[in-house]
């Protein structure tokens, strides 16, 4: 594979993110999300896990480590949400009704360490929808390539 250089300073917008759905696990459930290979969340994690190396071996520190991984996905991958048609166990309802996205909500769900499992299911599934963003914008890269 190739790149044309004349396309190197070609502006792609990274920050809006994409929607996607069909996530494993969570039936209905969409995810506005940006590439896990955004840079901002690339460095902060990085670093994070740089400076914590020795603390992230042990079963404490592994879970600090989820919720750490939770807040980064939160505040750098995570953009929106939309509930309204997902079900299952994993849906995130309040007095029955989906719940509506919010930056402090995101960072919530996404730190949690619950008994039930739900701070890990949703970690997972943003990190599956960003996974498949990341797929999306190398296949643009491809095709921009001429390859």
């Amino acid at each position: 594979m190739s790149f044309d250089i004349s396309k190197l300073n070609a502006k792609v917008d990274l920050a809006g993110g994409e929607w996607i759905d069909d996530i494993p696990d969570h039936p209905g459930l969409r995810l506005r999300v940006r590439s896990s290979r955004f840079k901002p969340y690339r460095v902060a994690l990085s670093a994070f896990y740089r400076a914590n190396n020795k603390n992230i071996n042990t079963d404490e520190g592994f879970v600090d480590a989820q919720a750490d991984a939770g807040e980064y996905a939160a505040k750098h991958l995570l953009i929106d949400w939309d509930m309204s048609k997902a079900k299952g166990v994993n849906a995130l309802t309040d007095d029955g009704r989906p719940v509506a996205y919010s930056p402090e909500v995101a960072l919530a769900v996404l730190t949690a360490d619950d008994d039930l499992g739900i701070g890990d299911e949703y970690r997972s599934a943003v990190a599956y929808a960003a996974g498949k963003v990341a797929e999306r914008l190398l296949a643009k890269t491809e095709a921009a390539s001429g390859n």
